[in-house]
């Protein structure tokens, strides 16, 4: 997320630029991300698109030809959790991080693909960067969504080929970077800004506080946000000569 506080004056005036991108950095542990399936962008109730990619909290969905994103919502024959959910069939769908982070598999929900067909194993494929492979098969049976789990084993992954009949809230871990602040300047054209840049892990929200007195206990809060792969705008004014500023990486 791109944060540009803008104030007045001549050049390098009291104004900040914020910029919120992913750092690869010494990881802190673990956070448990869910990828729901629901957007953006959302999608209404009985409807189902064929489609090549999906992405949400950094993760992307992508597959050389075409696979179902399905809302069943009460439609009889097909799956129904009463959200939205994927069918990744019938060539693998290949599950990366954005921002390259490796990341492990903890669990997900499965059921087959239609009423038509029922029985539909899943299969998971998982790549490491030092290229061994680890993989699995659920014998999913029936359209009733039921929960499977992943074992130990599928940790420190790259990459993971996904072949099933409808799938949904796949439950993630990923290494939680801890977020950094860096001072720089901009200049365009005739303007120039002092930048302060912040970088977390892309997917984890954070929460960007100031004060105008370091050796005082009491922080303002600015603004939340999601660090994002992409970078976004947000624009606030009335900037002072000085403050302080720290980032927080909320639960």
């Amino acid at each position: 997320m791109k944060t540009v506080l803008r104030g007045r004056g001549g050049p390098l005036a009291p104004a900040v630029v914020l910029t919120f991108i992913f750092l690869l950095g010494q990881c802190r542990g673990e956070r448990t991300i869910t990828i729901t399936f629901e957007g953006p962008p959302t999608q209404p109730p009985r409807s189902a698109y064929l489609i090549t990619n999906y992405y949400e909290l950094a993760m992307s969905f992508v597959q050389m030809g075409r696979y179902g994103r399905r809302h069943s919502a009460g439609s009889p024959g097909w799956p129904d959790n009463g959200t939205t959910y994927i069918q990744p069939e019938p060539s693998p769908v290949a599950c990366t991080r954005l921002d390259g982070l490796s990341f492990r598999l903890i669990s997900v929900d499965l059921a087959g693909y239609s009423a038509v067909v029922p029985d539909y194993p899943a299969s998971f494929e998982g790549h490491r960067s030092d290229g061994s492979v680890e993989t699995t098969n659920f014998p999913v049976s029936g359209i009733t969504f039921q929960r499977y789990y992943f074992g130990p084993e599928f940790g420190d992954l790259t990459n993971v080929l996904v072949t099933a009949g409808a799938l949904d809230n796949l439950v993630t871990r990923v290494p939680s970077v801890p977020p950094v602040l860096k001072i720089g300047t901009y200049s365009y054209h005739s303007d120039s800004w002092m930048t302060l840049e912040a970088r977390g892990t892309s997917g984890f929200l954070y929460r960007l506080d100031y004060s105008e007195n370091l050796a005082g206990t009491n922080w303002t809060t600015l603004t939340n946000f999601e660090a994002y792969y992409f970078r976004n705008d947000y624009v606030t004014t009335n900037f002072p000569a000085q403050r302080f500023f720290r980032v927080v990486e909320l639960p």
